[in-house]
Order: C-alpha cells, then structure tokens, then sequence
C-alpha cells in the first residue's frame, strides 16, 4: 500500500512540474546583432533570433529583425548621421508565442537632444505571424478598464497625468491607434498587456507604457 501511495505522488509531482515548463524545450533564443556605419551612422541593434533544430523560424525571426530596425527608422526622415544603441527583453515565451521589447536611445547630430526608442512585438510562433492586440483585449475591454481605473502607467510622462485628463488621453490613443486597426506595438507577459504609447513629444519623454490586466 505504501508503495502504491508512494508512486501516485510521484508520478503526480513529475506532471505537475511538467505542466509549468514548456513542452518543446528545443526552441531557444540567441542574440544577434545588427551594426550599420554606413551614411555616417553609428547604429548598434541586439535583437533575439528563435533556434530550433525541429522547425524552422525564417518568417518569425525576419519580423523580430524588421521591427527591431523599424524601432529606429520610425523616428526619423532618413538614416543618417544616427548614433543608436537598442537591446531587448524576451517580456514572455512558450511553445505558441514570444513577446519582445526593445528600448534604447539615439541620437542625430543636427538635433539638440537624444531620443528615447521603445517598441515592441507579440509574435505567433506556430503561424509565425505578428499578433494584434486584439487578439488579448478588445476596444471594448481596455475603454472599461480605463473607466474602472483598472490600468497603471508603468513608465514615462503619462504618469504625472491623473483624472480627466489622463482618461481622455488614453481614450484617444485607443481611437486613434487601436480601434478598427492592426496595433502591434504592445507587450505581454503573464498577468498583463503593455501598450508602448509613442505619440508624446519629447518635451514630455518620447513615450509612456500603459499596463492592462489580461
């Protein structure tokens, strides 16, 4: 008898464990970098790629590539004479989907001031395609947590804002950037959404990051 109680808790704690890790432990991540001195550009990138000797992420780690660059070439009319440095943080990963943020800051050398860069991307790994934030939240959803009070802004100018005018701002950004549109330029991780609001003027810190229960 104690030998058979002794196995079913074994073999309970072996699929317990299991449970919490990731049931295709062949996909990996690895940093690559991306360097660019032509034009006058001093322009470092660190993005991740996605390794797997089961399957093949040409598609998935061409996105992470192009939105790792776009991170820069957003913020300016061309590329030249940019002093830039951008890494990232893998914010949540499993079989299914990986989600990045890249920050960092440049600088362009008629400017008075360097720019803070944040971007993000929520890829689909088995369709190896980006994900809209729809796909975790709809208009719906996040215009009642904004009412609820339910939201935190987590970094940048947005923070100094409170009531009113912070509503009305965030009301904005969701009908201006997210409603009836493909917004991808949010992060997850666990227990939260995290929207990269990059429509503030320097003056008020280049962007904001506004997290959402999921």
């Amino acid at each position: 008898m104690k030998k058979t109680i002794f196995l079913v808790v074994f073999i309970y704690i072996i699929f317990a464990f299991n449970g919490c890790t990731a049931t295709n432990t062949d996909i990996t991540a690895s940093d690559r970098t991306y360097n660019y001195t032509e034009d006058g550009n001093d322009i470092e990138i660190v993005y991740p790629q996605i390794n797997s000797e089961k399957n093949t992420f040409d598609s998935v780690n061409a996105i992470i590539e192009k939105n790792s660059v776009d991170a820069i070439k957003d913020k300016y009319d061309d590329l030249v004479n940019i002093s830039a440095s951008v890494s990232y943080e893998i914010k949540y990963f499993n079989d299914d989907v990986i989600s990045i943020a890249f920050n960092g800051t440049s600088f362009k050398s008629e400017n008075a001031y360097p720019i803070d860069i944040s971007s993000a991307v929520t890829i689909d790994l088995n369709e190896q395609k980006l994900m809209n934030i729809l796909n975790y939240a709809s208009v719906d959803d996040l215009s009642k947590q904004i009412d609820n009070k339910e939201h935190v802004v987590t970094y940048g100018a947005l923070q100094v804002m409170s009531g009113e005018e912070l509503k009305s701002h965030l009301e904005n950004l969701l009908a201006d950037k997210i409603s009836g549109k493909d917004f991808y330029n949010y992060y997850i991780d666990d227990n939260y959404i995290y929207i990269i609001d990059n429509s503030l003027s320097h003056a008020m810190g280049d962007y904001s990051v506004i997290q959402f229960p999921r």
